[in-house]
């Protein structure tokens, strides 16, 4: 998985990493700690959000990446939760948004997943805006906010839009 290209974001504080301080949120999942991974690599210390750091289940995988003893913490963090992320991100020059809800049972995707990722969302932009030092934050969205439609059209590009009506009446989850 080579495509994960991380720019350079640096720091003045030298005993922070090669090339500064980052936050991930969603770190456990498959994105987050792949991500993680590439960053370790490539000379970033990392601070880690997940729901529960001390379940090593759900953590192991992140704690035994190289790198990880030396440039990796992990924190406390839940999208719902206003001003959980404030400690994670306080410091960082960079922060990537990985966190979404998941739930493809719910009956009620709107409150159930979207608003929370929408709450969760405005969460980390404002712990963002109190840390004051992050330069860069990259998003990563679902492919439902971009491609959804009753009928699959020929191409797609940035003026491509969910139907939102259609969603809802699909009673889509993501």
């Amino acid at each position: 998985m080579s495509y994960f290209r991380c720019r350079r974001l640096t720091m003045s504080n030298p005993s922070v990493g090669e090339k500064g301080m980052v936050c991930v949120t969603g770190a456990a999942g498959f994105v987050g700690s792949w991500l993680i991974m590439r960053l370790l690599e490539q000379g970033y210390t990392v601070k880690a959000t997940v729901r529960d750091p001390n379940n090593l289940r759900k953590v192991k995988h992140l704690l035994d990446l190289p790198k990880a003893s030396t440039d990796l913490t992990l924190w406390k963090a839940d999208l719902v939760d206003q001003g959980s992320f404030d400690d994670a991100v306080r410091g960082c020059v960079g922060v990537f948004h990985v966190a979404t809800p998941m739930d493809f049972q719910c009956s009620d995707p709107e409150n159930d997943v979207i608003k929370p990722a929408i709450d969760g969302m405005m969460n980390v932009l404002k712990s963002c805006a109190k840390a004051g030092t992050v330069r860069r934050v990259v998003f990563t969205s679902s492919a439902g906010t971009t491609c959804v439609h009753a009928r699959r059209k020929e191409e797609y590009d940035e003026n491509s839009w969910s139907d939102v009506e259609f969603c809802r009446a699909k009673k889509m989850t993501g």
